[in-house]
């Protein structure tokens, strides 16, 4: 079972609000937290990806930056429980 799904705001073929949406419609994948990297500062972007249930997270652009995406993973998964990681 999926656990946490991390991707970009823009990725090919779809946008990062489109696949965020189709997640968030899926019955097997909609409880699953979701976390949105971006490099926009655009509050609008920032604003439709939390109203989806998801966390924004500021593109890393320093090694430190970076690293702080694992506690925010880590709580995520744990918000999600052990016995639905599989």
């Amino acid at each position: 079972m999926l656990c946490v799904s991390i991707f970009d705001l823009s990725v090919p073929r779809v946008t990062g609000q489109e696949l965020l949406d189709r997640i968030r419609s899926s019955p097997v994948l909609a409880a699953v937290p979701v976390v949105v990297m971006s490099a926009s500062d655009s509050p609008a972007d920032q604003e439709r990806i939390v109203n989806r249930q998801a966390v924004f997270f500021p593109k890393p652009s320093k090694l430190d930056e970076f690293m702080a995406l694992g506690p925010l993973i880590k709580k995520l998964i744990g918000q999600v429980g052990p016995s639905d990681v599989d």
